[in-house]
């Protein structure tokens, strides 16, 4: 056989091309990055407020992570198990959006948040009016759909969260009369239907729809005594027209304590506060309430005292505090009550004249 050297390059050549390519099939740089998979699963114990989840994240080929608790919170928590704590017992719905080298993926579903004890959670619809005596119970959500009447007395156990439909309110007739006492750990929320940060997802359109001022109308002693209100909340109301604050006396007497009221519509034209006690008698008892982000937080009249221990900004926000940031007070026909008003963070605003009653003015701190 005879042997041509002028082809000795030709061969190496294509045996390089061969070894080459084989090795290209190994190099990680060609090879196919996997692309993320969002997943996680939870474990929820019984509560009522302040309920601690714990989130197992179980992501694949991921790197980053985005977080939406469907309680208006959000984070970026990589690690493989956290605790997120919800402010309510409730149905939520939590998406992840997972990212890494070969891109992103994004999962959701909806979780169930804790439960009170003896009882079942569900979603309970009322739209009948309240003639015997009524406990609502903490690990249930309550959508009022209408004008409710009230006419025996209605519990409201601590925790128990309460929705409002658009045009919808509670009111006291008759013998009504309302207990709704929670505590610092589990408050009783009166709010939106579209409010998922509190109960939950109740109307199910996910992130469709978010409350805002308005959105339902209010509560009304309506002349009725003895309403007990502490640590309570009162969110997105005064959409009653004329009628524009989220909770009003109108004649009665009631304590009100150690509450929320925030997000309320009220101001001009009606000019009624997010808690209107311009109507209200004698006996009344406010204290250590908190106002924010309301059109006009505070109405009252010249029947009553009030002290220094109310709160008119957002204690988590100090320069969220309302529209009209003052206590509006309307004069009666009534005369010469010896009254002592304590308050030094905002103004009083006399919305009428005719003033004769006597009055001890506070002093503000130096």
């Amino acid at each position: 056989m005879s042997f041509y050297p002028y082809r000795l390059p030709v061969l190496m050549a294509t045996l390089s091309a061969l070894t080459f390519a084989a090795c290209d099939d190994d190099n990680p740089e060609t090879t196919a990055t996997p692309k993320p998979k969002a997943a996680f699963t939870y474990t929820a114990g019984s509560c009522q407020g302040g309920c601690p989840v714990a989130i197992q994240n179980t992501s694949q080929h991921a790197t980053s992570y985005t977080w939406d608790f469907g309680d208006s919170k959000t984070g970026t928590q990589a690690d493989a198990q956290f605790n997120h704590s919800y402010a309510q017992a409730g149905v939520y719905r939590v998406k992840l959006t997972a990212t890494g080298a070969g891109g992103t993926d994004t999962t959701s579903q909806r979780i169930t948040v804790g439960s009170g004890s003896g009882c079942t959670r569900q979603i309970v619809q009322v739209s009948s009016n309240i003639t015997t005596a009524t406990t609502w119970e903490s690990c249930n959500v309550y959508v009022v759909d209408g004008d409710i009447g009230v006419s025996n007395v209605l519990t409201l156990q601590p925790g128990t969260v309460v929705k409002f439909k658009s045009g919808s309110e509670l009111s006291l007739n008759g013998a009504g009369r309302l207990e709704a006492a929670g505590t610092a750990a589990a408050p009783i929320f009166f709010t939106s239907i579209k409010d998922d940060a509190h109960g939950g997802d109740t109307n199910a359109d996910a992130a469709a729809t978010t409350p805002a001022r308005k959105d339902w109308e209010h509560l009304n002693l309506n002349g009725k005594n003895g309403s007990r209100l502490e640590y309570c909340q009162f969110l997105y109301a005064g959409g009653g027209g004329s009628n524009s604050y989220a909770l009003g006396l109108n004649g009665g007497s009631a304590t009100i304590r150690n509450s929320i009221f925030a997000h309320n519509g009220g101001g001009a034209p009606s000019m009624q506060g997010a808690l209107d006690a311009g109507e209200a008698s004698a006996a009344i008892e406010l204290n250590n309430n908190t106002f924010f982000d309301n059109e006009m937080p505070l109405r009252i009249n010249n029947l009553f005292s009030v002290d220094n221990s109310n709160t008119f900004q957002n204690p988590q926000n100090a320069n969220q505090k309302n529209d009209y940031n003052g206590i509006w007070v309307k004069d009666t026909s009534v005369r010469s009550i010896m009254l002592t008003w304590g308050e030094t963070e905002v103004p009083f605003v006399l919305d009428n004249t005719g003033w004769e009653s006597q009055l001890t003015l506070g002093r503000a701190s130096s």
